[in-house]
């Protein structure tokens, strides 16, 4: 996954919405964004990306099956369907503010329910004004430099100027998060008021090597109960600048961090990876596994401190073994490259997977000769692409 994608899991975190037990609608939101990102102890001046979101969240999985998005200028994007939420992002201007509030102003923005049990109701965003905060967030003083490599379970300070806006909308905060990068979940947040210049990140959330995306929001909203779909849903609407930025948190002894590429597989999160701490005469001090987090970030802990070897082993890719890594002092941004192809998992790579491949050749999930494994990109589509990778590594035998 692309580090914008997991960015863009931030996006929900502030829209609003209510729950009605006997609503088909629990709720349904807006909300505006502009990001920036930061890459020193310096101000961002323009933005990176910008978006317009919209989600309606239905009380049950056939209430809002298909719908059109329409606003001021026209209709915009069409919805995203999953069981429990129906969303909408809008076309990305990236620095060019000016265009992205002339493409999606002020004004009513309506969502149609054209398929399920709301057919024919309708929710409206009623947006009196885009009510941004009038400064840029950031992270002021050494907050950013300090961050890098800082020490795990040790409290961090940090600190941002305060804002102000319009106030054309009555609710005004400020924002604090940390994403898991790591390990999905493992995340941090903190709402305070407008008028906060800082926080202290408390020591459990830095855990030792993980990867984090940290960012900093100043956001508006309102919201209007029982609103929309036939007064039955609460509406909400809000508008937020942000800026973040990446960091490690500094590997303690007895932790080995970074990255393990997957060659050729399209969907690396969750996938697991077998791995071996090995000392110079090839016997094995401990072993276990990882779950790969987003963007391939993996931290393993072991009992096994010394300067050692690691060989990591994935589903349908050759083993690799590490140099000797200084696991005494702990390890970050380790990177291994695992090579896609051995179907079978023997660690070589011959007829015998072009065999179990060739029998799942044309299939996907749920077809009787589906195998996963065959699937060496993870596309739920065993085909001449997967075969193509097998030949690339054909002969070729793991560490």
């Amino acid at each position: 996954m692309r580090r914008n994608e997991i960015c863009g899991l931030l996006l929900t975190s502030a829209l609003l919405s209510g729950s009605i037990a006997q609503a088909q609608i629990q709720g349904y939101g807006q909300s505006w964004y502009i990001s920036y990102t930061q890459t020193g102890n310096l101000q961002p001046m323009l933005p990176g990306s910008t978006a317009v979101v919209t989600t309606v969240t239905p009380t049950a999985a056939d209430d809002f099956l298909s719908g059109t998005w329409f606003g001021p200028t026209g209709e915009l994007p069409e919805y995203i369907y999953t069981p429990t939420l129906a969303i909408t992002y809008s076309a990305d201007y990236g620095s060019n503010e000016a265009a992205f509030l002339a493409a999606y102003p002020a004004g009513n923005y309506v969502s149609d329910c054209t398929g399920g049990n709301m057919i024919n109701l309708t929710g409206i965003v009623p947006v009196t004004a885009l009510d941004f905060a009038n400064e840029i967030p950031w992270f002021t003083g050494t907050t950013y430099s300090s961050m890098q490599l800082c020490p795990a379970n040790v409290a961090r300070p940090v600190t941002w100027p305060a804002f102000t806006t319009s106030n054309v909308l009555p609710n005004k905060d400020a924002t604090l998060t940390m994403v898991g990068y790591t390990v999905p979940g493992d995340n941090y947040s903190w709402f305070g008021p407008a008028t906060s210049t800082g926080h202290t990140i408390p020591g459990s959330a830095m855990k030792s090597g993980r990867h984090y995306y940290a960012e900093i929001a100043y956001s508006t909203s309102d919201s209007r109960p029982n609103f929309g779909f036939a007064g039955t849903a609460p509406v909400g609407w809000s508008f937020h600048r942000r800026t973040g930025f990446f960091f490690d948190v500094k590997s303690s002894p007895g932790t080995v961090a970074g990255q393990i590429i997957l060659d050729n597989f399209y969907r690396p999160l969750g996938e697991v990876v077998e791995y071996e701490v090995i000392n110079i005469a090839g016997t094995v001090l401990d072993s276990g596994s990882v779950t790969l987090g987003y963007s391939n970030y993996f931290a393993l802990d072991t009992s096994a401190v010394g300067n050692y070897r690691i060989r990591f082993k994935g589903r349908h890719w050759l083993s690799r073994v590490t140099a000797p890594q200084p696991i005494n002092i702990g390890v970050n941004g380790l990177v291994v490259n695992l090579t896609n192809g051995d179907v079978n998992g023997d660690n070589i790579v011959d007829i015998a997977d072009y065999v179990r491949l060739a029998a799942a050749f044309s299939s996907v999930p749920g077809d009787a000769n589906y195998d996963e494994s065959a699937d060496l990109d993870g596309s739920s589509l065993v085909d001449i692409a997967d075969y193509s990778y097998l030949a690339a590594a054909f002969s070729q035998v793991g560490e």
